[in-house]
């Protein structure tokens, strides 16, 4: 799971502890005691369509606020997480959670996101995991194809056969599969393909290359983002930070940006007034 940046309320909190503080290493109790205790939050970053700036999803996005260390770093906990069978239960909890939000902002008249969430290995070689997903699905009403499911590339190489399988049934419900931080060339974006995935995101090394005195990097992104469109797969450029940035990905043909330039990963109550001014006074003006 790529981290997003905190809200102008979370990087406060942040700041009144020592660094060191916040990086105490953490283990699997102390994660697994933050969840039962109800400390972890969830954050929401909006993707955007590149012409418009308009959003269209919102990725879910974990968060940790320790009662006495304040905020703790994503890069620190996730991966405990996404390594232990708590990586079920988080997962459970964070699709109901975010699902639960995404059908709130429509029934408040705001627009009709897709939702990103970000899946760990464990959870995609659960046997049941197209079940539970299907089950909060269903008890929610939210729509499988407004769910965008992330995984990362070492999923699709690890025990392969059985990740298909999930695939199938995932596919069957009319979930989509993304592949995040793709790293990959044209040759994998066509596995992609071939695997049924939905589409991908770029990692941002893709963006770091973006100059004009780097015109091989250009190129490479331009002939991802066609073979994209050509095999009809999403490609999202994610960690967009400049202006710059976003008029080459334009130019380039991304379709959908997401990054801090546009605005960062919020509480459910901030994000609720980014997308209320993006529908009546265009997007922008809650970025952070």
């Amino acid at each position: 799971m790529n981290p997003a940046a905190w809200s102008t309320l979370s990087q406060g909190r942040a700041s009144e502890l020592p660094a060191a503080a916040r990086d105490l290493p953490l283990s699997h109790a102390s994660v697994r005691a933050a969840f039962e205790a109800r400390e972890l939050e969830i954050a929401y970053q909006p993707i955007l369509r590149a012409r418009d700036l308009a959003p269209v999803a919102c990725e879910a996005l974990l968060r940790w606020h320790h009662p006495t260390r304040g905020p703790q770093r994503p890069a620190q906990f996730i991966p405990i997480i996404e390594r232990s069978s708590l990586s079920l239960d988080v997962g459970d909890w964070l699709l109901e959670t975010a699902a639960r939000q995404i059908l709130e902002w429509q029934r408040a008249g705001l627009p009709a996101l897709r939702l990103a969430v970000n899946v760990a290995s464990m959870q995609i070689h659960a046997a049941d995991f197209a079940s539970r997903t299907q089950r909060v699905l269903e008890t929610l009403g939210l729509p499988p194809d407004r769910l965008i499911l992330e995984i990362s590339q070492d999923i699709l190489l690890d025990r392969p056969h059985l990740a298909r399988s999930t695939f199938g049934e995932l596919l069957a419900l009319g979930v989509d599969v993304e592949v995040d931080d793709f790293g990959g060339g044209p040759s994998a974006v066509t596995r992609l393909a071939r695997a049924s995935m939905a589409g991908f995101k770029l990692d941002r090394r893709f963006l770091d290359g973006l100059s004009p005195d780097n015109p091989g990097a250009i190129e490479e992104l331009r002939l991802l983002a066609q073979l994209a469109r050509d095999l009809d797969l999403r490609c999202t450029a994610e960690g967009v930070q400049t202006e710059a940035e976003l008029a080459a990905l334009r130019a380039i043909g991304i379709t959908e940006v997401q990054g801090h330039l546009f605005c960062a990963a919020l509480a459910p109550e901030a994000l609720t007034d980014y997308l209320s001014a993006s529908v009546g006074g265009g997007p922008g003006s809650a970025t952070s």
